[in-house]
């Protein structure tokens, strides 16, 4: 792939299983448009970026560590940029981050995140309080979920839907109660969904499934094994709302347990071929295909250890 193939990098929300690395993505795709959510333009956020210089860029951690180098990579792109339009663009709910041209030419949209999420950020980023001789070695947002940008890919008469990770919300004005009841949002049906936080109850709407996708609907999980999710409560849960559903990475079995000088020699003996067998291995991913508008089904491929569940 060409260095000006990647047309767009979105960091959907600073958790660092979704942005860890992204600087190095957004440096080798010299031509994409980086995309956040606005809220991170406003003073109470630069004020607490200004407070990690850049000679400490190494003792910061993410995901603010990531953040401050999109922003210092996007400095220095600005000013050679070509593109008639800019190397970044701050986002909210309901706004068109790509047009395409032709008769199925791609729509990407931003569902969200809404206003009242914004200002949530802006509350949380005023809340992060360092004083003025101490050094600001990370950030810990407490709800970046909220804050989740969510997209839709329209392309002639086909959607695809990635859920991030929003989650639901008491509030009708944010998450996925946002989403639902903004009237300004055109609705159409997605017959693609990335199932949103890892499957967990508190993202699944059961009003997401049937006003925003398809009858017949494919469906993918990303795991976070940190946090043991999906368990399988939430595939089932997930599987009763009448999809094809996949995951994108197969579990391992439990660690066996071994004396450290076992280990030792273990690693040292396997050490050289592992790094050779590493290199062009193909990643756990799904990838979904059709020819747009035709009478062709979704056709579905997995790489990796990723595999159709129900």
């Amino acid at each position: 792939m060409q260095a000006n193939s990647v047309r767009l990098v979105v960091a959907t929300h600073w958790h660092s299983d979704h942005v860890g690395g992204i600087h190095r993505v957004l440096e080798a795709s010299q031509s994409a448009q980086f995309i956040f959510s606005k809220a991170l333009l406003s003073d109470e956020f630069r004020r607490l970026l200004a407070r990690n210089p850049d000679n400490y860029l190494d003792k910061v951690s993410a995901p603010l560590a990531e953040i401050r180098r999109c922003f210092y990579l996007l400095t220095k792109r600005s000013k050679s940029w070509t593109s008639g339009r800019s190397p970044f663009k701050p986002i909210a709910a309901n706004s068109i981050i790509w047009s395409g041209t032709g008769a199925n030419g791609a729509n990407v949209w931003a569902l969200s995140p809404s206003a009242h999420d914004e200002l949530a950020s802006l509350a949380e980023f005023a809340g992060q309080f360092i004083e003025l001789n101490e050094f600001c070695s990370g950030v810990s947002f407490k709800n970046p979920n909220y804050g989740s940008i969510v997209l839709r890919l329209d392309a002639g008469d086909e959607s695809i839907f990635l859920g991030a990770d929003l989650i639901n919300s008491q509030n009708n004005y944010r998450g996925w109660q946002a989403v639902l009841c903004d009237s300004t949002i055109p609705k159409r049906k997605s017959a693609v969904f990335k199932v949103p936080h890892h499957g967990s109850e508190n993202a699944h709407n059961t009003r997401v499934w049937s006003d925003l996708l398809c009858e017949i609907r494919h469906a993918v999980i990303t795991p976070y094994l940190p946090s043991a999710l999906p368990g399988s409560e939430d595939i089932e849960r997930i599987s009763r709302e009448g999809c094809q559903l996949s995951i994108t990475h197969r579990r391992s079995p439990a660690a066996i347990t071994r004396r450290s000088e076992v280990e030792k020699i273990i690693d040292q003996t396997t050490k050289k071929r592992h790094n050779k067998t590493r290199i062009g291995e193909i990643s756990d991913m799904v990838r979904y295909r059709k020819i747009i508008s035709s009478d062709q089904e979704w056709m579905t491929e997995h790489f990796g250890t990723s595999h159709r569940v129900r």
